[in-house]
Parts: structure tokens; C-alpha cells; sequence
């Protein structure tokens, strides 16, 4: 199903616009906007350029430049696709991070029992169905030899082929240490820093 329908539907309901009003905003007609809505009608490439401004999603390069983007990078990042499927994490992750594992590439997190508990909160955020353009996430990893904390920016980003990718940065934070007998992880926080409904939650805040 095409993204565009809940983008446009998000939007008019941020603004607290009509379907009349956002019309006028994007320089169509209210039947246009109507049949974007329903999914009768695909947004043509000049009207899709005036969307992707209107709503604040202007990292318009293609999945694969966003791999490759996040695979070269410096800092402790990761891609992912629906269903929470990793498709790219940073060459320090994989080098750096005793607790990452690269093979965690081309998997859902759900698969991987160490990243699985972190699925239902992520779900909380609506950042792949068009509600929310940031979260942070503050989670606790505790290994038996050590304890590390990770803090992750969380953002969708459209692509040019009109798919909702997230791109997370992880920001290390010192944690007690807790030497659990096995791996455990505890989510600390999670905040929907800025949802595109203003009527939803300011955040979601997990102990």
C-alpha cells in the first residue's frame, strides 16, 4: 500500500486543515486531495515534490544511498525497513560494539533474541506509519561482564521510491552495572519527541 494516503491524512490532522484547505496549500483540487486519501489516486511527481516539503521529509535519496550512507558512517548507526528489519548498521558497529553482531543485518529484531524484548516499545512509536517524526529511545544493555548504556535517535526517512525507512544513532551513557548470569536488556525511556498528530501523547515513557 502506497505511503501517501496516511502522510496526507497526518498532515491535514497536524494543521487542522480540510481536505479543502490542504487543497489550496498544495495547489490541487479538494477531489484530488479526496482520491489521494481514499488510494484511488497516486500524488504525480511535481505534487509529491510539494508533499515531501510540506511535511518535512527531505531525505530524498534512494534506499540504496541510505545503505550505503549508514554503512560507511563514523558513528553508531543502524537502518531499518518494516517489521523492524535491519538493513545496514556502521562499519563502528560492527567493529566496535561486543554486544552488535553484523549478522543482525538482512533480520527482523524480533528474530534476534538479545534486540527482541526492544519490539514492542519500538511498535509504540508509529515511525513507519507516517505519526511521528522523532523518538528517543534509552535502553540499558546488561552483559555478564559489563553494563553499557545506549540512548537512539529514531527518525523515518522517505525515500525517493516512496518507502519509510528509520535511520537510529545510538549515543553511549554510563549505566550500574547489573552482571546478570545471562544477556538482559531494560528499556529506560522512550519519548515521542514530535508526533505528526498534535492530538496524540507528547511520549510514552517506559521504567
Amino acid at each position: 500500500m502506497s505511503v501517501w494516503r496516511d502522510l496526507i491524512i497526518g498532515y491535514r490532522k497536524k494543521h487542522a486543515l480540510t481536505q479543502a484547505d490542504a487543497a489550496t496549500r498544495l495547489h490541487v483540487s479538494q477531489q484530488t486531495i479526496s482520491r489521494w486519501e481514499s488510494g484511488k489516486q497516486e500524488p504525480d511527481p511535481s505534487a509529491q515534490t510539494a508533499l515531501r516539503q510540506e511535511l518535512g521529509m527531505l531525505a530524498l535519496t534512494m534506499r540504496e544511498a541510505w545503505i550505503q550512507r549508514v554503512t560507511l558512517s563514523a558513528g553508531r548507526e543502524h537502518l531499518f525497513e518494516p517489521g523492524w528489519r535491519c538493513i545496514a548498521l556502521s562499519q563502528k558497529l560492527q567493529d566496535k560494539e561486543l554486544f552488535m553482531d553484523p549478522a543482525i543485518v538482512g533480520k527482523s529484531l524480533t528474530e534476534v533474541p538479545f534486540f527482541a524484548p526492544l519490539v514492542p516499545q519500538l511498535e509504540e512509536t508509529g515511525l513507519f506509519s507516517g505519526e511521528t517524526r522523532l523518538a528517543r529511545l534509552k535502553v540499558a544493555f546488561h552483559l555478564p561482564d559489563r553494563s553499557v548504556g545506549r540512548t537512539f535517535d529514531l527518525w523515518p526517512v522517505l525515500t525517493g521510491t516512496d518507502e519509510i525507512l528509520v535511520h537510529a544513532v545510538a549515543y553511549p551513557f554510563a549505566v550500574e552495572s547489573a552482571h546478570p548470569s545471562t544477556p538482559e536488556v531494560k528499556v529506560i525511556d522512550l519519548e515521542v519527541i514530535r508526533r505528526l498528530d498534535s492530538t496524540a501523547p507528547a511520549g510514552v515513557t517506559k521504567s
